[in-house]
């Protein structure tokens, strides 16, 4: 979910108001998600977290074709087999249609996101129609359409979001650190690049298709008023894929050196953006929790008092936990259009260098653990985030109800856990420096 959470982080809220109810609540006192059931599908497992009172149906199939079976040279096939998918003709009542159009002719909805483990398409809709819509998506996934006319469109499409990414500077700066710390495609840009994008044909993505959207290799995850007509169609829905099991590929990070590394480049943009990339706990460890208190206080600590929530657009400094990676990681960026880069870049060493020096007093700590919670949460509240997370970390190998694992360990953080990992992790770290176009390095 890396370009979701990024998306997220710049549109949203970083984190709940203090008068929010999930802030307000004491930690130990958090609300739990509902246990999470299995489904045996055969060769895929079904994890469901049912929920009567939704108005709305959630289903996510993630298929083993993310990131880290590309290479620097074919990056895009990922993204442009999945934009492919979605113009794919299926059958409907009104006739053919493209896969987008057929699920929004029902009212419905469908998307899809490239993270380095895999890509998930995401349907939605209310629950008597989820069925016919994820009927829709198997035929798509049964017979791929890469022909002339349907793939000259995915790449007009998918140009069209690489460009919207570039003139973005903190997915430019997360980009530039994740490629200096991954090794392989899992480092590689979500949507691929231009130049990749033009050079890629059928024959290619047809590989790469028949070679990560593999059965046995598939999740599937349905949130929401689940009903057992859509628990059915869950199993038409894996029947389209081919038969078998992708080869497993694993992701390696290169250890941050000590000092600073800095790494710059040029946009349009009006101000410098400084991204600072940490090593961070992936989830499962038990530092993730004190992570996630670290990532709410470098976020909230530099803000300036408002009314309401600032977004992240306004924010001078802010954090984001790349906890969808594996091995995760967490990003700091300094906006170089609300403070100046060098002092703010001084004052948040400042306080990095604090928090590992000594432990949080109380207060400060219950402050930030508790906001950590109610962050956590607006991360996975939606039926898309919900589905989202169970299926992100079964793939992490900590199980579908880890969240609620999450806000125990959030509950049990102390002081001395936060100092601790803050000596751990934030000692070292790269500087993806984005300066406007025409300005000098220096």
């Amino acid at each position: 979910m890396i370009g979701a959470r990024i998306a997220a982080a710049l549109i949203l809220a970083a984190l709940l108001p203090s008068g929010s109810l999930a802030a307000a609540q004491p930690a130990g006192d958090a609300v739990h998600y509902p246990a999470t059931t299995t489904l045996d599908l055969g060769q895929t497992m079904l994890f469901m977290q049912t929920d009567r009172e939704a108005p709305l149906a959630g289903v996510q199939l993630f298929v083993a074709a993310g990131l880290a079976r590309e290479s620097a040279t074919d990056n895009g096939l990922a993204a442009l087999t999945a934009e492919c998918i979605l113009r794919t003709a299926v059958d409907t009542p009104l006739g053919r249609l493209p896969l987008r159009d057929a699920v929004t002719s029902l009212g419905g909805s469908i998307s899809y996101e490239v993270e380095p483990r895999y890509t998930r398409f995401y349907v939605e809709s209310r629950p008597d129609r989820v069925p016919a819509l994820l009927g829709f998506l198997g035929g798509a996934l049964a017979a791929p359409g890469f022909a002339t006319p349907t793939l000259a469109a995915a790449k007009t499409a998918l140009s069209a979001k690489i460009e919207a990414a570039e003139k973005n500077p903190v997915t430019v700066g997360i980009g530039m650190f994740r490629q200096s710390y991954f090794v392989g495609g899992a480092g590689l840009p979500s949507l691929g690049t231009q130049a990749n994008i033009a050079g890629i044909d059928a024959v290619r993505l047809r590989q790469f298709y028949s070679s990560g959207y593999k059965r046995a290799s598939a999740t599937v995850t349905a949130v929401g008023d689940v009903t057992p007509q859509i628990t059915a169609a869950t199993k038409s829905l894996v029947a389209g894929l081919p038969d078998g099991s992708a080869e497993p590929v694993t992701t390696q990070v290169k250890p941050l050196e000590a000092g600073t590394r800095r790494i710059i480049t040029h946009r349009d943009i009006g101000a410098p953006w400084l991204v600072l990339g940490f090593a961070a706990p992936s989830p499962g460890d038990p530092d993730f929790g004190p992570m996630l208190v670290i990532e709410t206080l470098l976020s909230n600590v530099f803000e300036r008092t408002s009314a309401t929530t600032l977004p992240a657009v306004e924010r001078s400094i802010g954090a984001l936990y790349l906890y969808d990676d594996h091995p995760s990681s967490m990003i700091v960026f300094v906006n170089g259009t609300e403070v100046e880069p060098t002092t703010a870049l001084r004052e948040l060493l400042a306080v990095v260098d604090s928090l590992s020096a000594r432990p949080l007093r109380d207060d400060i700590l219950a402050r930030y653990r508790s906001t950590a919670l109610g962050s956590f949460v607006t991360d996975t509240l939606s039926l898309d985030d919900r589905s989202w997370a169970i299926g992100n970390f079964v793939a992490q190998g900590v199980g579908p109800d880890y969240p609620n694992a999450v806000l125990d360990a959030l509950a049990a953080t102390t002081g001395d856990d936060v100092m601790r990992v803050a000596q751990k992790y934030l000692d070292k770290y790269t500087v993806a420096i984005v300066l406007p176009r025409g300005s000098s390095d220096r």
